[in-house]
């Protein structure tokens, strides 16, 4: 029989084979091993159908099954045919079968038999040929999630959002002029090359950038050794984490490596490290992986625009990482920008491309939008040639002027007062700060022009876009515009729509979609810059009315209920209110620059629930807590004139307190939920006028919280210096200690404040102090890589060799955490690099150990010359050599350090002839070049497995935390100091997590499947030197 495949023909062979295995019943004994065959073949047939029920199959598999489908059917029939040779029906018995009394052929019954088996076996060689199949693209999916993980963790920044958006705006046939020119093509065809774009405002830079993207992007899509990326600055996140140096360097790299058909393994070990950490790459390690991954690349493009709209210092440095980077390697590198001399002088070498926009681009987007102009125009050829004509002259090369230019003439009523019109912005238009001044002045009094509600729509769109303290999604700013003052709830049939926003703005106003919502913001960056100026003249009440609605928002009923008891229901108190957040976060910024209503004020602060659910959105930013000490489900504990105290808002302290009595101190000194009061969330957020107030009506300035922290101590910590120099005067102690130890001067050393360390220092703070792990400002300023602090604190004669209860030195922290200017600047200082911790590690075991190449060779370099090689009590070998006479240290049926079973080495040891035993040995690390040694080899063992690789890491699960820690005093340390956590002994099992297992040793390459296995083949790599005759 035939069979056209499908996977349903199994089915078939299934019913054909149970049909034939009823014939079998009463057959003779010579039937019985085919009859088991043909039961198997049943068995197997059925079990394929099920599993390739489903499966997407290639066409050699498709071949294949068809093939064995039509075999299993054609062998069926055979079994069939014989059964119906050797049987009859027994007429006289009704109908039964009868087996005839023949001959057996038992080779014809033996050769069927050996054909069911035959197809049996192809049909699992079938099954198993599926079953690797899937696995290979299981094992390919959980490679491409890994790789996914890897790339998300290195930057979430939507860049391909921006570029979409920018493309979009691009008037077709628009800047092929710059494609085509010779300078440009002279820059994509010729590496390590460099090509400066610099341009006035609206001159369609940004768009320019996003066609050289599209083209870098078209004429290599599929040629995946080529490396492109870009990033936008922009005026509307200069402030922003996403513009910060790390965060530009993070998304390029991202892109760098997407495209490349394999992430690099620079990267993926980049991943490894810091993803446990909770912390993010150095800039000496975001410049190892840009090197390594652009070797993969044949060639590579960096697009930057706008850099005159990233922070100063972040230029810069951008610069000088891309420039120093493009000196190694084949990086071609484009930027665009507005003419600024700083921006300019570095590139003054370079090939340079003004970008302005061609007169016939403007023309063309000029003669593309005439249609917006009314009916009379269309019916006025000359009209419109004069349009065209002028506001492409006016213009002078600026897009987005002759955009402003033509929707001022779009409601003039005649062709005379449109002709008068375009003279008196023509006029104008010599000098560009001045003609966006009137085009923008024009586009105010167009709006003004408008009706009541249009105008005042127009208007307090505007306000909130300008002087918001961060820019707002749509959503939240209709939810803005949607309160009424002396509401208690609130309306959503009350929210203006979209279009209705944008179209009475008069084209000041767009939208930018973004993965989490349309965000609405001015239209050019000198539309910002106008109403930065000119925000007094246009609404001049403008904080006050954000702040009046931001609290009478919080004034609704709703929030009545206090404070949400679980993140389930706070999430939805988000989500069905997205005014709360921002409202919680910055009324009182915006009741500080201007006063509002102080009775909506006053019942407001007196309302406890309220005030509660205002505090607990105040301290969630960005998904989690912001503050340790508060607990999300219980109330904050703040009082009205804590949240006052906490935005500085002295007016209405100074109103809650009106009737103060100063011998009754209950009012000041009421603490919240976090033992604070209100003077220390004054001297916390450095409202330096409110804390002089409270000291003025006896607030205690040595009060102190649940940590032992003291106003003093806030302000020194969070840099606020008029405030630290209030208390200063007021005689307040300098020295003043929280439950850690800490003094005011710790914290300012290992915040990096500077100014707050220099006016510490005179007026008696303790250079020297040690906090409960024995640690100095000079140490925490080490560890956080504070080069001024560093020096400064020097400068005062503070020992650089002071250790803290693990041993460590101001050069060793500075060394494990890559600081490279401090390290230098201890090493000129002398600093020792001997010396050795509680572990028995040097500041070169600290560098090896967390991969900082840079400050590796920096210090062996200072090694080397200075006078001999640093020596420990034991030998005289050099730190880094290890090689020498060595033996393994452990047996040669050793124990694995995992179970303490004794396993077989995975790998053969060293030969050497000398003995194994530990009498009169020392045993030394190779893998820290530890110089501390030890006589005993299950000492060394331990330092193996618990410092180089460990199987568990202690995870904190405090508040959304997250952070994870190998080693036990830091993770202690962290809980102390950012949870008020005191975790010992046992308690320490609840937060450790396994590992995952590595891929193989990391010594010899050897794959491994288990812990056990990998500690063993890890063990027997481990050697030491034999000086037995050195040994003390």
């Amino acid at each position: 029989m035939s069979f056209g495949f499908s996977v349903g023909d199994f089915l078939t062979v299934f019913e054909q084979a149970n049909k034939l295995r009823k014939r079998f019943v009463n057959a003779p004994a010579q039937f019985d091993a085919l009859s088991e065959q043909v039961r198997n073949l049943s068995i197997v047939v059925h079990d394929e159908d099920l599993a390739l029920t489903n499966v997407v199959l290639d066409t050699q598999l498709k071949n294949d099954i068809r093939k064995i489908a039509t075999s299993c059917g054609n062998v069926l029939a055979e079994v069939e045919r014989a059964l119906e040779r050797y049987s009859d029906i027994d007429t006289g018995h009704g109908v039964k079968k009868a087996w005839k009394r023949l001959r057996w052929d038992q080779d014809e019954v033996r050769d069927l038999q050996d054909r069911v088996c035959y197809n049996i076996n192809l049909l699992k060689g079938i099954n198993g040929r599926v079953t690797r199949d899937n696995v290979v693209e299981l094992l390919e999916h959980q490679k491409d999630e890994q790789h996914q993980a890897c790339l998300d963790w290195l930057s979430s920044t939507g860049y391909a959002e921006v570029q979409s958006e920018y493309a979009s705006q691009r008037q077709p046939g628009t800047g092929e002029w710059l494609l085509e020119s010779s300078i440009f093509q002279d820059w994509k065809s010729k590496p390590w090359a460099t090509l400066f774009c610099p341009g006035i405002p609206g001159a369609g830079k940004s768009i320019l950038a996003s066609v050289i993207i599209e083209e870098l992007n078209t004429r290599y899509e599929n040629d995946q050794t080529v490396g492109i990326a870009y990033f936008f600055c922009s005026f509307q996140t200069h402030d922003d984490q996403s513009q910060k140096l790390e965060s530009i360097l993070a998304c390029l790299l991202r892109q760098l490596a997407q495209g490349l058909p394999q992430v690099p393994e620079s990267l993926k070990a980049l991943f490894q490290k810091h993803k446990g950490r909770g912390s993010r790459p150095s800039l000496d390690e975001y410049f190892l992986t840009f090197r390594a991954t652009l070797n993969q690349c044949s060639r590579a493009f960096i697009v930057i625009d706008a850099l005159d709209e990233c922070h100063s210092s972040t230029v810069t440095r951008l610069l000088d990482f891309i420039l120093e980077l493009q000196a190694s390697n084949s990086l071609n590198f484009l930027a665009t920008s507005r003419l600024i001399p700083e921006i300019t002088a570095r590139f003054k070498s370079k090939p340079t491309c003004e970008i302005r926009a061609a007169m016939s681009d403007v023309m063309e987007y000029l003669w593309g939008n005439l249609s917006i102009l009314p009916s009379f125009v269309s019916r006025d050829p000359k009209l419109q040639e004069d349009i065209v004509h002028k506001t492409t002259d006016a213009a002078d090369g600026m897009f987005l002027l002759a955009r402003l230019m033509l929707e001022s003439l779009q409601h003039k009523s005649s062709p005379r007062k449109m002709k008068q019109e375009l003279d008196a912005l023509t006029s104008v238009a010599s000098h560009y700060d001045i003609a966006y001044d009137t085009a923008y002045d024009k586009a105010m009094e167009r709006i003004q022009g408008q009706v009541r509600d249009q105008r005042k729509l127009a208007e307090e769109v505007l306000s909130w876009i300008t002087c918001a303290k961060r820019p707002l999604t749509a959503l939240e700013l209709r939810n803005a515009l949607a309160v009424e003052l002396g509401e208690s709830e609130f309306y959503d049939d009350n929210m203006p729509d979209l279009e209705d926003i944008i179209s009475a703005c008069a084209g000041l106003v767009t939208t930018v979609s973004r993965s989490s919502g349309d965000v609405i913001r001015l239209v050019h960056a000198t539309a910002k810059e106008y109403f930065e100026r000119k925000w007094t003249i246009w609404f001049p009440d403008a904080h006050s009315r954000i702040a009046t609605t931001c609290v009478t928002y919080l004034s609704f009923d709703v929030f009545e209920e206090g404070i949400c008891s679980t993140q389930t229901n706070f999430e939805a108190r988000l989500h069905r209110y997205p005014l709360y957040s921002y409202a919680s976060l910055n009324w009182g910024h915006h009741a500080r620059n201007q006063p509002i209503d102080e009775i909506l004020m006053l019942e407001f602060l007196s309302n406890t629930l309220k005030v509660d659910a205002c505090v607990q959105g105040l301290f969630y930013i960005g998904g989690y807590f912001t503050h340790s000490g508060y607990n999300r489900n219980e109330p904050p504990g703040f009082t009205g004139l804590h949240l006052a105290a906490y935005f500085g808002l002295l007016s209405v302290v100074t109103c809650l307190l009106k009737d103060f009595d100063p011998a009754n101190t209950d009012l000041t000194s009421t603490k919240d939920s976090m033992g604070r009061v209100p003077l220390a969330w004054a001297a916390y957020n450095g409202h330096t006028k409110v804390v002089d107030f409270f000291m003025e009506h006896g607030s205690n300035a040595n009060s102190k919280d649940k940590t032992g922290r003291t106003p003093i101590s806030l302000a020194a910590s969070m840099g606020h210096l008029d405030t630290l120099n209030c208390f200063l005067e007021h005689k307040i102690d300098p020295n003043t200690r929280d439950t850690d130890n800490r003094t005011p001067l710790s914290w300012a050393a290992y915040r990096g404040h500077l100014k707050i360390v220099k006016a510490l220092l005179p007026k008696g703070a303790d250079p020297e102090a040690r906090d409960e792990y024995g640690r100095t400002p000079l140490l925490w300023a080490s560890y956080e890589g504070w080069v001024e602090v560093v020096e400064l604190l020097r400068e005062r004669d503070v020992d650089i060799e002071t250790r803290d209860r693990l041993g460590r030195t101001a050069l060793s922290w500075a060394s494990e955490n890559g600081h490279v200017v401090v390290v230098k600047l201890l090493l000129e200082k002398g600093a020792r690099l001997d010396s050795m911790d509680a572990e028995g590690r040097t500041p070169l075991a600290w560098a090896i150990r967390n991969q900082q190449e840079a400050i590796r060779l920096l210090l062996i370099a200072a090694e080397r010359s200075r006078d001999g090689p640093p020596r420990s009590r034991y030998h005289d070998t050099k730190l880094e050599s290890t090689s020498k006479h060595v033996v393994p240290i452990f047996p040669n049926n050793p124990k694995s350090v995992a179970t303490g079973k004794e396993q077989t080495p995975t790998s053969k040891p060293p030969e050497n002839n000398q003995s194994n035993s530990d009498n009169g040995r020392c045993f030394q690390c190779p893998l820290c070049n530890r110089a501390s040694l030890t006589s005993n080899r299950h000492v060394l063992q331990r330092h193996v497995r618990d410092l180089h690789f460990p199987r568990f890491r202690l995870v904190c699960s405090e508040s959304d935390c997250g952070r994870t820690f190998q080693r036990k005093d830091k993770f202690m340390i962290h809980m102390k100091d950012q949870h008020q956590r005191d975790i010992h002994g046992e308690e320490m099992d609840a937060f450790q997590k396994e590992e995952p297992l590595p891929e193989g040793c990391i010594i010899c390459q050897r794959l491994v499947t288990s812990w056990e296995e990998f500690y063993t083949c890890i063990e027997t790599h481990v050697q030491a030197p034999s000086l037995a005759q050195d040994a003390p």
